[in-house]
């Protein structure tokens, strides 16, 4: 396991503290800075009344709770991804490898108030993510450190730590990142926390963008937040994110090895190590939905499979979107659908990827639609089904396993309706008939496309359009 993945689960180790139970919970010196407005923090130790843990405080912890503005402010005017991030100050003394800690609290950690009492924290908590810094990272004593706020609910309070002198100067909900900026002392952290120390081989972006399809068509990569990939949610189906990444090697490192495992005959349901992803040809764009994402990673750890800084961050970023849930046992699917294009892909192509894996996405996501891609696909000549299962077969380049009968109906659906249905014909029948495997393994198939022109591809792709716009206003060859 790679260092920062294995850093981002040891984050999680069991962290014990103990709460004073008789402090009076009052509001704290602190305020919160949300997107428009001050929110209150409530204090439940005395350290968190001025935020600040002395050189002589006899508790190295402070505890706040979020006020009642909280929850309505955090579900209306918070990015779609966001974190907490806390400003600090020292004035050292202390060891270099001395830590600063924080992470949340959740309802369990709390006792069951009685009646007229204000909640009080149990005097032990259990092991939870927390972010982790060091004084050595302080720049002229300060630094900024943001942990995500997990997917769902939002928590009820956060918790620091201190092994020396510290001061908790500002409070805001910012976007979530992950990102170490060393020279600004400026660290932030996933929902799953981790060490500045193993951030900067992770440095990514959590918060999709809300784009069109459109948009996301057009857009280029000046204005990207991340050095080589930006983060897209589609406005018309927001669970499904896109990646748009500078080139196809950066695609590679997120996707590649998830490629093999999804739908690669021979590979399907297995991890292909690095040496062996070298050897083979990967795809221009790709698409993942919410199961094979979860089998995915949950695999890996179980089995403690090394996976690369990549993959890590995108394990983050489908937990951070609710795509993907931890559970005791792994992950399991949550919600949503993955497709990523690259920059590297001309204009004409670009569009043609774009359009084939969003419809990848609406068949995860909808089951009217896979129904009736199944239906259609039922009512197919046989000729030309039986061709184009045997040009996924053999074609080297694509080997999909066409015994997953939800993937041969998937791809079936997204190459017919790729493009706009007067170009079906020439598609099928002037470009794919006259590749070299397909006429190599299946001549007779490949000259009865060219005869009739692809005739019952064409009556395919014209009904599955038809079904596009009914249920969205869009077409074969447009998602805008």
């Amino acid at each position: 396991m790679n260092t920062a993945f294995r850093a981002a689960w040891l984050c999680a180790a069991t962290f014990f503290c103990f709460s004073c139970s008789f402090f009076r919970v009052q509001p704290s010196r602190l305020a919160l800075e949300g997107p428009s407005a001050r929110l209150s923090l409530l204090a439940l130790n005395k350290n968190a009344l001025d935020s600040s843990i002395a050189p002589a405080a006899k508790s190295s912890y402070l505890y706040y709770r979020f006020g009642d503005d909280f929850t309505e402010a955090f579900k209306a005017e918070n990015p779609r991804v966001p974190a907490l991030e806390l400003s600090l100050n020292t004035q050292g003394g202390a060891p270099d490898d001395a830590v600063f800690l924080f992470g949340f609290l959740f309802a369990n950690d709390f006792e069951k108030p009685r009646a007229q009492q204000s909640p009080r924290l149990k005097k032990t908590l259990e092991g939870r993510p927390l972010a982790r810094v060091q004084q050595a990272v302080m720049r002229n004593g300060s630094c900024s450190v943001s942990l995500a706020f997990p997917h769902g609910a939002p928590p009820l309070g956060f918790m620091c730590y201190a092994a020396f002198p510290v001061t908790v100067s500002g409070a805001k909900i910012v976007p979530a990142e992950i990102s170490a900026d060393t020279e600004g002392a400026r660290f932030a952290f996933s929902q799953r926390g981790g060490s500045a120390l193993a951030v900067n081989q992770t440095e990514g972006v959590l918060s999709p963008l809300s784009v069109s399809s459109r948009f996301l068509l057009e857009s280029g990569k000046n204005l990207w937040r991340a050095a080589d990939y930006e983060l897209y949610a589609w406005d018309r189906f927001p669970s499904v994110l896109f990646f748009d990444t500078k080139d196809y090697t950066v695609q590679d490192e997120f996707f590649k090895r998830l490629a093999f495992f999804a739908e690669k005959k021979g590979f399907r349901g297995t991890l292909v190590t690095e040496s062996e992803l070298a050897a083979q040809h990967g795809f221009n764009a790709l698409d993942f939905r919410a199961e094979t994402l979860a089998q995915f990673f949950s695999l890996a750890q179980k089995t403690g499979f090394a996976l690369n800084a990549r993959e890590s961050l995108l394990c983050d970023i489908l937990i951070a979107n609710g795509i993907i849930v931890e559970t005791q046992d792994g992950f399991a699917e949550g919600e949503g659908a993955v497709i990523s294009i690259s920059q590297e892909s001309p204009p004409y192509l670009r569009r043609q990827l774009l359009v084939h894996e969003g419809l990848h996405a609406l068949f995860f996501l909808h089951e009217d639609f896979r129904a009736e891609v199944a239906r259609v696909y039922s009512e197919l000549d046989p000729l030309c089904a039986r061709f184009l299962e045997r040009y996924f077969d053999v074609t080297p380049s694509l080997s999909y396993d066409i015994a997953d009968r939800y993937l041969l109906i998937n791809e079936f659906m997204a190459y017919l309706l790729q493009q706009p249905v007067p170009s079906v014909a020439q598609y099928f029948s002037r470009q794919i008939a006259n590749y070299a495997y397909i006429n190599r393994y299946e001549p007779a198939l490949a000259q009865y496309v060219r005869d009739t022109n692809a005739r019952g591809f064409v009556e395919a792709a014209e009904k599955l359009s038809a079904y596009l716009e009914r249920a969205w206003g869009l077409k074969a060859g447009r998602l805008w």
